[in-house]
């Protein structure tokens, strides 16, 4: 079947008995018929993407730093998480650093 093919009439399977139906039809139907019982999954949406592997760190700071950090995060016009303003801080650095 073609990138564009359109069904314009019914599975063999449905047609009356007794229609005559060229081979060359009869095994299209037969590969359409066995690709729908194959089954799958739906296409993604275009939006969808893969998830980006985590890792999971343990950071160790100051009650000094870790309070200075919340601050910065909370003194945003649009409020952000200690965890987003870490990440921020760190790709900043990495941009810096060429990385």
């Amino acid at each position: 079947m073609g990138k564009n093919s359109t069904i314009t009439r019914l599975p063999l399977e449905l047609q009356a008995e007794g229609t005559v139906v060229p081979d060359n039809e009869r095994k299209k139907d037969e590969a359409l018929l066995a690709l729908i019982k194959k089954g799958g999954t739906s296409a993604k949406a275009l939006d969808e993407e893969e998830p980006i592997p985590e890792k999971r760190i343990s950071l160790r700071m100051s009650a000094d730093v870790a309070e200075r950090i919340k601050q910065a995060a909370k003194s945003r016009p649009v409020k952000v998480s200690s965890h987003s303003w870490l990440l921020e801080a760190v790709f900043e650095k990495l941009k810096k650093e060429s990385f």
